[in-house]
């Protein structure tokens, strides 16, 4: 009897939780499903319909009208990009229920040509097709499609935020004087404005109100403007003159380019300009955008003044051949020089510690670029696309190679990743079809998916340290006979590894100590360790031989100090600290090594370029010339064969 009571009581109580749990469940009610007569998706959360998706029914006809309700709940909201690239979209009704929608949710619908609010609607109203806050003081949105010209109405203060981006079809649009803020994008790809007049009641254009708006000739800053965001008037290509009134107090024109009235903010260069244009003195920023698209300029001198360079501040200046950025700038912006198709050369000051997002994506035509070591991160794909970029010489300060960072850099050949680096990111290297071999310092301790991926003639990976971990696919694409070479102290590599055959090195191992750069990665058998055409001096070497038995001796000719001692087995030769250049060196086998193998090396000297192969204890470089050593090969031959190459001129002495 007592049981049965119990099970009774735990059976009303159980009832009573399922139905507390239930009501619970309907008031936080989250339902997701499609509406088949409309084609739109939906969720109910709290008993309120937001639209999430839109699917056409067959047989739409473009015109769409949105129900009161979806699913038995009013509809509230319309979540972002629900009608993107629906270009079938004609016309829109909105229900009176409509409170809120998402800032991009017609963007892309070219064929939309009005907007029509219920107009019991309490929130918005429409005019003309065109979408109104219900005060009438805000203009929401123009539909894409409309076209002709139009006139907005008196009570209108506010243009929001991507109001007209590209209606393209509209050839004129009356601003009337109650305006008073424009807002960001607002005009943005109005491409079939010609001309347009800003009353002088507006305080406030924002952020790219009018960017891109390529047919729009000339425009006329009144009076009351305040304020102009960074690339208001951006890729305006035929937009050749900027006016401001004679008695704005904000902003003033300096040989055609709009400034701050105090000179220190470049806002505006027409995109239109051409030629080449001197910055003002004393201006110390370039606005985001200041001369995106002025594919006509050739020339720009940016003065010792400017200390900060905004987002996308040189892109698509596809005229501009080279720069040379002031000493006081810190940091490269987003997309600072991409595009610029004919920028073949840059100079970047030791001011510089970010080299930011994109800095030089799409720069086809650089070759060469010299990165200081005072830049401590460069982002992601801040060279991708770089596709003539022939060699990069990453310094010691850099501590990640960022995804993407080289990805589609075609032509690159020689890269040299110093020992500070600790990983390298996905697609890193992606698509570096001309990349023959590449050395993998062992501060490396991981590297990402496909960085290597499409590098179709990689044959040979070094790697100077324990195995890394690696993503999927780390040398997808590359060549069918890439071979992954490891010293036969280190561990974690298998046969195969990561796909591809592995072999341990056998040979000579060496690094140099460069200028501005410090240690480099090793590398291994006659391939060059130093800089080529950077007039960088080296400074110190180690050299060590791996799956050789028998040892390796050298010394150098130090700057100030003349020979120094032998020193063995990676030990340092040179100095560390003191800026002192090398001027020779001398290198011998020891043991068993020196009665199997030769030992050849030749350097690269100032002045005199790549010098003769010196072997077994020879001397290689100059003497008495002052000359820095700037590059060196060593290479191991097997006893008694033929050197690598000419031996003439491996050591000049000037008083021999």
């Amino acid at each position: 009897m007592k049981n049965t009571q119990k099970r009774r009581i735990l059976s009303v109580l159980l009832s009573l939780l399922l139905v507390i749990g239930m009501i619970s469940v309907s008031q936080g009610q989250v339902l997701a499903a499609t509406d088949d007569a409309t084609g739109l998706e939906y969720s109910i959360t709290d008993g309120k319909a937001t639209i999430t998706g839109f699917l056409p029914p067959a047989g739409f006809t473009g015109e769409l009208t949105i129900p009161e309700t979806l699913g038995g709940a009013p509809v509230k909201t319309i979540a972002d990009h629900v009608f993107d690239y629906y270009f079938e979209l004609t016309s829109v009704v909105f229900p009176s229920t409509l409170t809120s929608f998402g800032d991009n949710i017609f963007l892309n619908d070219d064929d939309l040509t009005s907007i029509i609010v219920n107009p019991a609607n309490t929130v918005f109203k429409s005019i003309d097709g065109v979408l109104y806050s219900k005060d009438g003081t805000r203009l929401i949105r123009c539909p894409r499609g409309k076209s002709g010209t139009l006139i907005i109405p008196g009570s209108v203060t506010i243009i929001g935020h991507s109001a007209f981006h590209s209606c393209g079809d509209l050839t004129g649009i009356t601003i009337p004087n109650s305006v008073i803020s424009i807002g960001d994008f607002a005009f943005g790809y109005c491409s079939g404005l010609t001309s347009i007049s800003i009353p002088n009641s507006v305080s406030r254009i924002d952020w790219n109100s009018f960017f891109g708006c390529d047919n729009l000739t000339g425009i006329t800053i009144p009076s009351s403007v305040a304020y102009i965001g960074p690339g208001a008037f951006g890729e305006c290509s035929s937009l050749t003159a900027i006016s401001v009134d004679t008695a704005n107090t904000a902003y003033k024109i300096i040989e055609g380019v709009l400034y701050s009235t105090n000179e220190m903010n470049l806002v505006s260069c027409p995109a239109g300009k051409s030629g080449n244009i001197t910055i003002a003195s004393g201006t110390q920023s370039i606005d985001h955008f200041a001369f995106s698209g002025c594919a006509g300029l050739t020339g720009i001198t940016i003065p010792v003044s400017v200390q900060f360079i905004g987002d996308c501040a040189f892109s698509k200046c596809t005229g501009i051949t080279n720069i040379e950025i002031p000493t006081g700038v810190t940091s490269l912006s987003f997309d600072v020089f991409a595009e610029c198709s004919s920028l073949t050369s840059i100079t970047i000051p030791d001011s510089v510690t970010n080299i930011g997002l994109q800095a030089f994506w799409g720069c086809t035509s650089l070759t060469d670029i010299t990165i200081p070591r005072s830049v401590t991160s460069i982002e992601m794909s801040a060279f991708s696309g770089c596709e003539n970029l022939t060699s990069i010489t990453i310094p010691s300060s850099v501590t990640s190679i960022e995804p993407q960072t080289f990805s589609a850099c075609f032509n690159l050949t020689n890269v040299i990743i110093p020992n500070s680096v600790t990983s390298i990111g996905d697609r890193a290297f992606g698509g570096c079809r001309d990349l023959t071999n590449i050395i993998v310092p062992g501060s490396v301790k991981s590297i990402g998916e496909e960085a290597f991926s499409g590098c179709e003639n990689l044959k040979d990976v070094f790697f100077d340290g324990n195995a890394p971990t690696t993503g999927d696919n780390v040398f997808a694409n590359c060549s069918p006979d890439l071979t992954i070479h490891y010293l036969s102290t280190n561990t974690g590599y298998t046969n195969p590894w990561n796909g591809y055959p592995t072999a341990p090195i056998q040979g000579v191992y060496y690094q140099t100590h460069v200028q501005d750069v410090g240690w480099q990665a090793y590398v291994v058998n006659g391939s060059t360790s130093g800089t080529s055409g950077q007039s960088k001096r080296l400074e110190a070497i180690q050299i060590q031989l791996d799956g050789v038995a028998g040892g390796i001796e050298y010394r150098t000719h130090v700057q100030d100090i003349g020979w120094q001692g032998y020193v063995a087995d990676n030990a340092l030769s040179g100095t560390s600290g003191q800026s002192k250049r090398l001027e020779a060196i001398q290198i011998r086998l020891t043991g068993q090594a020196a009665e199997d193998y030769d030992v050849y090396y030749r350097v690269h000297a100032q002045n005199v370029g790549w010098m003769g192969w010196a072997k077994n204890g020879a001397s290689a470089g100059t003497a008495g010339y002052s000359y820095r050593l700037e590059a060196i090969e060593i290479k191991l031959v097997a006893k008694g064969g033929a050197a690598p190459g000419s031996t003439v001129n491996a050591y000049i002495d000037r008083y021999a």
